[in-house]
């Protein structure tokens, strides 16, 4: 499994602030829920630095040097926190 976590995005919740949206490429084979990862990471990390958003992707964006190209993710975040419907 790999791993980005997107920069934070802003967050739906009454407080407002930013919360972590994970993007995962998981390994040819290997499968994964979300809830899996949410729940492995609480078990682990602090509760602000669980990703309260995962999204599972074949591949991430890269640029020519091979570095993800982060604002790519942090747009694609925020376009479906923001297409979700709020509670």
């Amino acid at each position: 499994m790999r791993a980005r976590i997107a920069p934070d995005t802003p967050s739906q919740l009454a407080g407002g602030g930013e919360v972590g949206y994970a993007y995962v490429m998981l390994r040819p084979g290997k499968q994964l829920e979300p809830a899996e990862l949410i729940d492995w990471c609480r078990a682990r990390m602090a509760n602000y630095k669980v990703p309260r958003h995962v999204k599972l992707v074949e591949s991430l964006p890269l640029n020519a040097a091979g570095k993800v190209l982060k604002y790519q993710l942090r747009e694609q975040a925020r376009s479906a926190l923001s297409q979700s419907p709020k509670t």
